[in-house]
């Protein structure tokens, strides 16, 4: 495919007004990745599209819940899908597709699900890859997003690491099975709430810097009107 593509943000935003416009469109911006991607139109069981890709002899699914929402993400899309891949007889990977944020508590459940999320700061993410074709994430993304950013970086390694379903291990040191299971499970679960932290740090600090943009421009116009017509 060209990599000419219609951008990121406007492939599955533009001229989206409802729940099923979203879906389509992210219908079309898989397809443009090479995916099989297809709607469910009814009896959905939690999952609105399926989308399938075969790369070298290796077939990879997901079960996507779509949510265009003019609010926060909760917890029930992240229920839903996880059930609707069961319906599907569990052969393919959750994920859940928004082009709003989703609350920490949320994220952190997804993660325990197994279910993938790509939402507002993951958009911001795919964007920049797009633009500037390299990976700028400081983290090792799995998945459906792992795969989108190895695409526009044209990063195979990335995109080996994206797929690729090992744990990391820890060296935690001599203690008994039940002792270290505990261990990693703490472990893992204060990695995840710090980098769900940092990442919603950082967007709100980008908001913020737009913020303060816009008030210094505002204050600006201000003065200026009323020094043309005071």
């Amino acid at each position: 495919m060209s990599k000419n593509i219609i951008s990121a943000e406007n492939s599955v935003f533009k001229n989206c007004y409802s729940g099923t416009d979203f879906e389509d469109n992210v219908v079309e911006f898989l397809q443009h990745l090479h995916f099989k991607a297809n709607r469910i139109r009814k009896n959905d069981g939690g999952v609105d599209i399926i989308a399938s890709i075969c790369i070298q002899n290796t077939d990879y699914k997901f079960f996507i819940q779509c949510k265009y929402y003019n609010r926060t993400l909760t917890k029930t899309p992240v229920q839903e899908v996880f059930t609707g891949s069961y319906y599907y007889d569990n052969a393919g990977y959750p994920v859940v597709i928004t082009n709003n944020r989703m609350t920490y508590e949320a994220r952190r459940y997804a993660k325990k699900l197994g279910v993938e999320v790509i939402a507002d700061i993951e958009w911001e993410e795919i964007r920049a890859a797009y633009k500037s074709k390299i990976i700028n994430s400081p983290y090792q993304r799995k998945g459906l997003l792992g795969m989108i950013l190895a695409y526009f970086g044209n990063d195979q390694a990335y995109f080996q690491a994206a797929v690729s379903r090992e744990d990391i291990n820890y060296e935690i040191g001599d203690f008994d099975n039940e002792g270290i299971e505990e261990l990693k499970e703490r472990v893992e679960d204060d990695f995840d709430a710090a980098e769900e932290c940092l990442k919603e740090a950082a967007q709100l600090q980008e908001k913020a810097a737009k913020y303060q943009l816009r008030g210094l421009r505002l204050q600006k116009n201000a003065i200026m009107a009323s020094l043309e017509y005071g």
